[in-house]
C-alpha cells in the first residue's frame, strides 16, 4: 500500500507541473534558416502562432517579415532542392521556453497555392510534445513556381488519446480480500473425504481381503 500511495503520489504532481505551464494560452514563435549552408546567424523570425485553448485546438497564426529577399532566398533553396528549416520557439503562461526543429523539401514550397502543414502534438496534459513541419507532398512538380512564395502554414493541433485506465481500486481489493483469508484460515485444504485419505481407506481394504483369503484357507485345512 506504501508503495503504491508513494506511486500515485509522484503521478499526481508530474502532473500538477506540467499542468501548470501549460493551463493558459500559449505563444509559439517561428524562425525559419533560408542560408544555404545554414548557420547560426541565419534565424529570422517568419510567423507568430498563438494556440487560444489546447483542449478545443483554438490557434491564431501571424506571419512575419515576408518580403521580397525572403521569397528569393526560399526559392533558391528549392531550385537547389535544399531543406526549409524551422525553428519553434515556444513560450509557456509561465514563462518557460522550449526550442523545437523541424524541416521540409523546400521545392514543395515554392508553388501557387502551396499549403504547407504544420502539426503540433500535444500529450494527455496538455503539454506540447513536437511540432512538425510537413510540405504540400501532393502538389506535382509541372505546377506554377510562384514569383513570391510565401509558406503559410495550415497549423493542426494534435492531442494524445488517453488508452483505458488500470482498474487500481478492484486490484487492491483483491490483495485485500486474499490477506484477510489467509489470516483466518481460509486457505486450509478443502478436498474431499476421500480425496483427502484414499491411501488410507486403499490400505485397510487390502488388508481386509488379505485378511479374508487367510481365514478361508485356514478353514479349509481344518476340514
Amino acid at each position: 500500500m506504501l508503495i503504491i500511495f508513494s506511486l500515485l503520489l509522484l503521478y499526481f504532481s508530474h502532473f500538477l507541473k506540467c499542468d501548470s505551464d501549460y493551463d493558459g494560452p500559449l505563444t509559439i514563435k517561428l524562425f525559419h534558416n533560408l542560408e544555404e549552408p545554414p548557420n547560426s546567424k541565419g534565424w529570422c523570425p517568419c510567423a507568430h502562432i498563438t494556440l487560444k485553448n489546447v483542449n478545443t485546438g483554438s490557434v491564431k497564426v501571424k506571419l512575419l517579415d515576408w518580403n521580397t529577399t525572403t521569397s528569393s532566398k526560399l526559392l533558391t533553396l528549392g531550385r537547389k532542392d535544399k531543406l526549409y528549416r524551422l525553428k519553434a520557439l515556444v513560450l509557456t503562461s509561465k514563462g518557460r521556453k522550449i526550442v523545437y526543429r523541424t524541416f521540409c523539401k523546400a521545392r514543395k514550397l515554392i508553388f501557387d497555392n502551396a499549403t504547407p502543414t504544420l502539426t503540433i502534438t500535444l500529450d494527455y496534459t496538455g503539454t506540447i510534445m513536437g511540432i512538425n513541419i510537413q510540405d504540400a507532398s501532393f502538389i506535382s512538380e509541372d505546377r506554377m513556381t510562384a514569383q513570391s512564395p510565401v509558406v503559410n502554414p495550415t497549423v493542426i493541433v494534435r492531442a494524445t488519446e488517453l488508452g483505458p485506465a488500470p482498474d487500481t481500486a478492484t486490484y487492491i481489493q483483491k490483495l485485500e480480500r486474499e490477506r484477510e483469508a489467509k489470516e483466518r484460515g481460509a486457505n486450509m485444504d478443502n478436498r474431499s473425504f476421500f480425496a483427502k485419505y484414499w491411501m488410507y481407506i486403499l490400505l485397510v481394504i487390502v488388508v481386509a481381503v488379505l485378511s479374508g483369503s487367510s481365514n478361508n484357507e485356514q478353514a479349509q485345512n481344518a476340514r
